[in-house]
This record gives structure tokens, sequence and C-alpha cells, in this order.
């Protein structure tokens, strides 16, 4: 009975351990928003800047396991959860496929970010699809394959939106852990305990 006990405790401490600091801890969120694009080009195939449902300026969330250190230097990658980019017409994330992807943070001895570079870049081509986005320290911008050789399957030309300013990184926040994750541990250990209750009622009783 003793050892019982003593297993199932040990079982219970195991888990506890794993849900507070392992892939379910909680991460740090970084969310930057671009100024509205100031030049387009106007042979842009899918729509003016401006109207309703077409692109606007960029947006994008980085999900990390940490904060960002003190001194990184711009160009070195940097170790990501989740992310995701968007031009107000179309959303990348790390899910999507055919897309190249870039990230770098630089930032001071603070942590504060001091500069960057994100994007994404298509794969393969295809007329009227995204073929760049991406926003630097310097510049946004997002490009559409505009004309399209069949012959190459290649986008010859691209219909750009950009941004000549920069926008901002907001101060990162904590996302918490999920209660499902809880939930779930929380019916791990009551499993547990009912699996020595059953084992418990069937031990032999003494003689």
């Amino acid at each position: 009975m003793k050892r019982l006990h003593l297993r199932d405790a040990l079982c219970a401490c195991v888990l506890l351990f794993v849900f507070s600091h392992t892939t379910f801890a909680a991460t740090v969120q970084y969310q930057y928003t671009g100024n509205v694009f100031d030049t387009n080009d106007p042979a842009d195939p899918l729509c003016v800047i401006g109207a309703t449902g077409c692109f606007s300026n960029i947006t994008a969330t980085v999900e990390l396991p940490t904060v960002l250190a003190a001194n990184l230097i711009l160009g070195n990658p940097v170790v990501w959860n989740s992310w995701s980019i968007s031009d107000g017409l179309t959303t990348i994330d790390d899910q999507t496929p055919g897309f190249n992807y870039s990230l770098s943070f630089g930032t001071n001895a603070s942590g504060n970010i001091t500069g960057w570079s994100f994007g994404v870049s298509a794969v393969t081509q295809a007329l009227d699809q995204l073929s760049s986005m991406r926003t630097t320290t310097s510049i946004d911008d997002t490009r559409y394959c505009a004309t399209f050789d069949t012959s190459t399957s290649s986008c010859t030309a691209n219909a750009i939106a950009e941004a000549n300013t920069a926008g901002s990184w907001a101060p990162p926040t904590t996302v918490p852990i999920p209660a499902t994750v809880w939930l779930f541990g929380s019916g791990l250990l009551g499993l547990i305990g009912l699996s020595r209750r059953r084992q418990t009622k069937t031990l032999p009783a003494p003689r």
C-alpha cells in the first residue's frame, strides 16, 4: 500500500513539473504595425490603395519562447514559436506552404528593438499572387505578380506597394498558458487517483 502511494506521488510530481517547465510554459508575443502604404504601382492588378478589402499596411506577430536578449546583432536568426505577417489582403504564417521566410532582430543594451528584418517570399510565382512581403527598419513593401511568363513559369513584373517610413513594435506581452492544458493535466492526475483506488480494492484482504 505504501509503495503504491509513493509511486502515485512521484507520478504527480513529474506531471506537475512537465506541465510547468516544458513546451506549455508561457511565451512572449511581439506585434508590429506598419504605416499605411504611401506608394503603389498604378498597374497593380489586384486593387487600389485604400479600397475596401485591399492591402493597406504591414502588420506582423512574432511569438518567442522568451523576451529578446540585449545587444542582439541584426542579421542573426532568432528562435521563434510562431509568426505571421499580413499586408491587409494576404496573411502568411509559419504554417503556410510555399513560402521562404527571414526573421531577425537587433536590440540595444536594454533589450529594446532597434532594428529588424522580417519577410516572406513565394517559392513559385503565379499571376496576381503574392510574390513577397517584408518589413525592415527603413521600409515596408508587398509585391504581387503583375505579369507572368508561362513559358518559364516566372513573374516578369511585380506590382509594388511601399511605405517609405517604418512602423513600430509594441512592447512584448506574455501569452498565458491555455486553460485546456491545465484541464488536461488535472485529468491525468485524476486518472492516476482512480487507478490507485481500483488497485487498492483488488488487494487481497489480510489474513
